[in-house]
């Protein structure tokens, strides 16, 4: 029989009651944590979309550990000094700002598919200038310390020598896959050297077979007569953790059939380089970034043979050779 003096309040919690707490606040508090667990889901979803072109902006910060980039001991003057260089997929710079400071390239231009990594590309010159390298009486030396290469453009007189850090050096965003065979077939000879580091898992997920290889014989296009590629490919054994980013990747994962290990026949087999060389694998704590790197050469004299390849494939928009004519010419 009930109790006419208890309240409906203390009936209603005596009912949801159950060992000592509220059903309605475990439901609650269910409920929450799945709205929660809802949500880190979908940003984790998001940064995986923002960062599938392996565009992380902490990359040199998490790879390097705050050391010298064992990378750029494997260089060679020969390579660089008086040439005109491209870095593909520069990230936030810094190995490209080192060859220009060091290997005194005629010019250097760091191409990198994420505005915001050329936009800090840019701004981390600041650390590789020395107050010797501008003339104060020009301009304030807080200029080119602060905004980077914006310093190229105060410089319209040519008062600098070409080939001088920091004027040897410019960044430009774009997609260096292009979205057509005959688009590769039309690219000119610009470059001396190309770099291509820890590039190509990257091309491989987004773009498969075919946009490796794109980036293959755009890069041979490209290149000047005995002109080098300095290439450094991730093992197929690290696509696995990053083919699930996004639905594209985990297709193109599958679909691989040219494999890393068979890059190096097939940019002299079929690309066309002259010859093949180990570099070095320079070591790293982490075997992940103990990588080979090797230099293809391109003949001195090449005979270009037409060839009739039709793509059907898109991309995003590529950034165009009339950009590279324009800041190899000023």
């Amino acid at each position: 029989m009930s109790n006419p003096k208890v309240s409906f309040g203390k009936r209603q919690q005596a009912f949801y009651c159950k060992n000592g707490s509220s059903v309605g606040e475990k439901w609650l508090n269910k409920k929450r944590k799945a709205s929660e667990q809802m949500q880190k889901n979908n940003k984790k979803k998001a940064e995986a979309y923002k960062f599938r072109f392996g565009n992380y902006h902490q990359y040199y910060g998490y790879r390097n550990q705050g050391q010298q980039d064992n990378r750029i001991l494997c260089m060679k003057q020969e390579w660089f000094n008086g040439n005109d260089v491209l870095d593909i997929g520069c990230n936030a710079g810094h190995f490209t700002l080192a060859v220009a400071k060091y290997f005194s390239p005629r010019s250097i231009i760091g191409v990198d598919i994420d505005k915001e990594l050329v936009k800090m590309a840019m701004k981390n010159i600041r650390h590789y200038i020395n107050p010797d390298d501008i003339n104060d009486d020009d301009f304030p030396i807080s200029l080119p310390i602060t905004y980077g290469p914006v310093a190229q453009a105060l410089d319209p007189k040519g008062r600098y020598e070409s080939g001088n850090f920091p004027f040897n050096v410019q960044f430009l965003q774009g997609n260096f896959i292009l979205s057509s065979g005959e688009l590769v077939e039309m690219q000119e000879e610009l470059f001396d050297t190309v770099l291509c580091l820890s590039l190509t898992k990257w091309i491989h997920l987004n773009w498969g077979d075919i946009g490796i290889k794109r980036l293959f014989h755009r890069i041979f296009r490209q290149l000047k007569p005995g002109g080098n590629l300095i290439l450094e490919a991730q093992a197929f054994q690290s696509y696995a953790k990053k083919r699930k980013l996004t639905e594209d990747l985990y297709k193109h994962y599958n679909e691989i059939q040219l494999f890393p290990e068979m890059f190096n026949e097939y940019l002299v087999k079929e690309v066309g380089f002259e010859t093949c060389m180990l570099i070095d694998t320079p070591a790293h704590s982490s075997q992940g970034f103990s990588r080979p790197i090797y230099l293809f050469t391109k003949a001195a004299v090449v005979e270009m043979k037409p060839k009739h390849i039709i793509y059907h494939f898109s991309s995003d928009e590529s950034c165009n050779d009339s950009d590279v004519e324009q800041l190899l010419s000023d």
